[in-house]
């Protein structure tokens, strides 16, 4: 069963099932470029249905490891359609955009996002403790660590407050490289 992926962009394509990663791999992470099929298509768009199109992996749902030792992982697998020259079909993308695109030379799609990722989840802590920080905001669940106080409070305040916690703990170890996005 091949991989069906959404679009996020504005060139009319709303649905694409991926056919290959090129430079001859066996699946596409992060940054890479793939040839798609369109599957569902908005009429009167650039793209219709059927084309045969290429697109960069701007979101996936796998967990993929930064080399700063955080990992980052997405609720969907999502993709920006482009030519064969890799520049973007359309004129705006749509949702958060990680900055691993840098790396792989896509500096147009991050100029044409909404929203740059610059947050990671803390895998420096314990494995039971995910917090996503993005945009100084918290989009994934949390863990009560047993010994942390319990309050009364929604979950965002409470991830936010146990995120403040750990990071005022280890910056006074100086054991993280880089520090939390705190508001």
């Amino acid at each position: 069963m091949r991989t069906n992926l959404k679009v996020v962009d504005n060139s009319g394509a709303k649905r694409v099932m991926c056919i290959q990663a090129l430079k001859g791999k066996k699946g596409a992470r992060l940054g890479d470029t793939i040839i798609a099929s369109v599957k569902e298509a908005q009429p009167g768009g650039k793209v219709k249905k059927g084309a045969v199109v290429y697109g960069v992996v701007v979101r996936a749902a796998m967990q993929r490891g930064r080399c700063d030792g955080s990992e980052v992982k997405f609720d969907d697998n999502a993709v920006v359609l482009v030519n064969k020259q890799g520049e973007p079909i359309g004129t705006r993308v749509f949702g958060p955009v990680p900055h691993e695109l840098r790396k792989k030379k896509h500096v147009k799609i991050l100029s044409l996002a909404e929203h740059h990722c610059h947050g990671f989840v803390s895998s420096i802590f314990d494995s039971a403790l995910r917090l996503i920080q993005w945009k100084h905001r918290i989009l994934f669940g949390f863990f009560r660590p047993p010994w942390f106080p319990a309050i009364d409070c929604d979950a965002s305040t409470y991830c936010l407050l146990v995120s403040v916690f750990y990071a005022e703990e280890y910056y006074m170890d100086e054991k993280l490289s880089r520090g939390f996005l705190l508001p």
